[in-house]
């Protein structure tokens, strides 16, 4: 088991990688994971004074890069930078073996926060683990699965491990060449999967019959767009490819998933909890935002606060004792839940209805959570 710090969450050393999209990011994660320790995914594009607070946050010793973005690193002078090309030139034949514990910090992903910095998610083996045994009885069969996420969207993390997990082929191309051409290049590459949000599907996909490869579309990060089911879902005519996932990053990237969406399904519908994930819908806070120590369960069909159990929590947020406290909480009957600050409800056919944030000061921008504070 690795050394873990004095409050149990988190490896020794936390490494921060900052590397283009491209496969060197993906060997990169494997060798990070393989040493025993836990990476950090950071944008080429995060702000300086961004980059600065994270390797401060997660007490950076080293951090692994390319050769283009080296001095990207040297925000602080603290941090040994080490370039992966180098490493890859200087390898060894020797196999390195370190055990690993399910408990252990698999990686740290920063998501927006209310206070004006992020907030670093710390992600144990054993969530990650669990959430690709789970999707694996859900997820149809595929071939070729393309990366398209950002590496510090969750999301990513399933692009990445799910196809190799499966043993099929994970797509990657660059940024730049998929946002001018998504279609073209689904189709040149012969790409049969993909995950993108309803924004990305409806704006940069042409209808169904632009990507005559695909034949899986899973939607995260937003409310579905009815363009974008009309187009994939299923119809009388023609068989639906469209999935519709559900997750936020405290819980392993998807929780809960529609599979086979068909056209007039409501927009909201996320679908029921994968088999590793229990979800309860609670009383939401009070309007003054201020909670209780008891959790409520809401009866079947009333509206409030969707709360998410099971294997794929997040251990909290890095350095954040009082919002973990806050978001992570405990059941006396169903154990630690986190409260997700979405609005939902069961319906009568047993499905998840989302009907957005509770929080005024958080909205959803291309996916990813925005507190307005930190803006």
């Amino acid at each position: 088991m690795r050394p873990k710090t004095s409050d149990g969450t988190t490896p020794t050393l936390v490494v921060p990688i900052i590397i283009e999209q491209c496969p060197l990011l993906y060997i990169s994660i494997l060798g990070i994971l393989k040493a025993g320790s836990a990476f950090c995914p950071i944008s080429p594009d995060t702000p300086p004074e961004r980059l600065t607070f994270i390797l401060e946050d997660v007490a950076a010793k080293v951090v692994l890069t390319s050769a283009s973005l080296s001095s990207k690193a040297f925000a602080s002078s603290k941090v040994k930078v080490v370039v992966a090309e180098d490493l890859l030139r200087q390898r060894s034949g020797s196999l390195i073996h370190v055990e690993i514990d399910e408990n252990d910090a698999a990686y740290v992903m920063y998501t927006s926060g209310s206070t004006g910095n992020p907030k670093g998610v710390v992600l144990p083996h054993g969530a990650a683990t669990q959430s690709l045994l789970a999707h694996d009885t859900r997820i149809p069969s595929f071939d070729r699965f393309l990366q398209f996420a950002s590496c510090t969207f969750d999301v990513s993390v399933f692009e990445m491990f799910f196809p190799l997990y499966r043993g099929r082929t994970l797509v990657c191309c660059d940024r730049r060449l998929i946002l001018n051409d998504l279609p073209g290049i689904i189709t040149s590459l012969a790409v049969d999967a993909a995950e993108l949000t309803p924004s990305v599907a409806s704006s940069l996909l042409h209808g169904r019959a632009s990507v005559p490869t695909l034949k899986l579309l899973l939607t995260i990060g937003e409310m579905l767009k009815q363009s974008v089911m009309d187009d994939f879902g299923g119809s009388d005519s023609a068989e639906g490819i469209l999935w519709g996932m559900y997750g936020p990053t405290e819980a392993a990237i998807h929780c809960t998933l529609q599979d086979a969406f068909a056209q007039g399904m409501p927009v909201g519908n996320i679908g029921t909890p994968l088999q590793t994930v229990s979800a309860f819908i609670v009383r939401p806070p009070a309007l003054d935002g201020s909670q209780t120590d008891q959790i409520e369960i809401l009866p079947l069909g009333e509206e409030g606060e969707l709360a998410l159990g099971g294997h794929q929590l997040a251990d909290g947020y890095l350095n954040r004792e009082r919002e973990t406290r806050a978001a992570f909480v405990t059941h006396p009957m169903y154990g630690r839940l986190y409260r997700t600050g979405d609005r939902a409800k069961v319906d009568g056919a047993g499905r998840l209805i989302c009907a957005g944030r509770i929080s005024s000061g958080q909205i959803k921008l291309r996916g990813q959570r925005i507190e307005l504070g930190e803006v």
